[in-house]
């Protein structure tokens, strides 16, 4: 069965559970222009329903061909957005309601064009600072439910962008946190102790000055950046500059400039875009370039 089919196939039975809900295929283009394609369902008194992507229960269908496991998925998906709230979105109008929970996050303003052009945003670097509305804690566990936010939100709401920016600047470090951990730490929380190469154990001195950063969610973790003196705080610790990897849209990596010399640079430099084409997600991508924080400037860089 190809996706298509699995998708067609999938509506077909969901309007069999759903008879009288609104059954819907869907495209999205997310982030750096992949594109996701799922389903839509949509109750008689619903003004709103999250679209439901089904790349990943694909795959697990081509692996054990239990068509029924995804059905439920997908109902299960539907029916906790129902129990959460997240098919009522009245309140969604009223920008005193919601604008404690705007956030902000960093994409490639190249590979987003397509997207920049229908949403409100902040130059970057060769980044992109663009802003999102994530569901309070509560919905039903539903920790990543968020909303992008669009031109038409805005101008909806009445504000501008610089609005957003304020909101999301106090809001963003409030509600996600800030998370800097050494490089085998982070390792270590990814994977149990004894899943951790003995070699990279032993290094673990050697380890100790890299560090990642990112929030306490390690989701958009990458805009902990723009947290105000979050890198000067960092930089004044070791007395340094900060060298940062833009290692996904979710963390970056950050080590001191004086450990390293110019010929490891260049190899970091060329290493970035490598990691991205062959070991990052598409949509996770967030930079080719390396970073340089200046503790004396108070700024951040691209190194050329």
């Amino acid at each position: 069965m190809t996706y298509n089919e699995f998708i067609d196939l999938m509506v077909d039975r969901l309007g069999e559970v759903y008879p009288d809900s609104t059954i819907e295929k869907v495209v999205a283009n997310k982030n750096n222009g992949v594109v996701f394609r799922g389903v839509n369902i949509r109750g008689v008194e619903e003004n709103c329903s999250p679209n439901i992507y089904l790349e990943n229960i694909f795959e697990k269908y081509e692996e054990d061909n239990d068509f029924e496991y995804a059905l439920n998925y997908v109902k299960n998906a539907y029916e906790s957005a129902k129990i959460s709230g997240l098919t009522s979105m009245e309140y969604y109008i009223d920008y005193n309601q919601v604008c404690d929970n705007i956030l902000f996050k960093l994409i490639n303003k190249e590979y987003n064009e397509e997207l920049l052009k229908d949403v409100p945003y902040i130059d970057y670097l060769d980044l992109a600072i663009v802003f999102y509305y994530k569901f309070p804690e509560g919905f039903n566990n539903i920790s990543t439910a968020s909303i992008l936010i669009r031109n038409q939100h805005m101008h909806r709401w009445g504000v501008g962008t610089n609005d957003l920016f304020k909101a999301a600047m106090e809001n963003t470090p409030r509600v996600l946190g800030f998370s800097v951990k050494g490089i085998l730490d982070t390792v270590c929380d990814m994977v149990s102790d004894e899943n951790v190469p003995n070699e990279l154990m032993e290094k673990k001195s050697d380890l100790e000055p890299v560090l990642v950063a990112t929030n306490n969610h390690m989701y958009y973790g990458a805009a902990v950046i723009l947290y105000k003196d979050a890198l000067k705080t960092l930089a004044t610790k070791i007395n340094g500059d900060l060298y940062v990897i833009p290692s996904s849209i979710h963390e970056v990596i950050m080590f001191d400039s004086n450990s390293v010399n110019e010929e490891f640079i260049e190899h970091i430099r060329g290493m970035i875009s490598l990691i991205n084409e062959t070991q990052v997600k598409r949509e996770d991508v967030l930079s080719n370039n390396l970073y340089l924080y200046s503790k004396d400037e108070n700024s951040l860089k691209i190194v050329s």
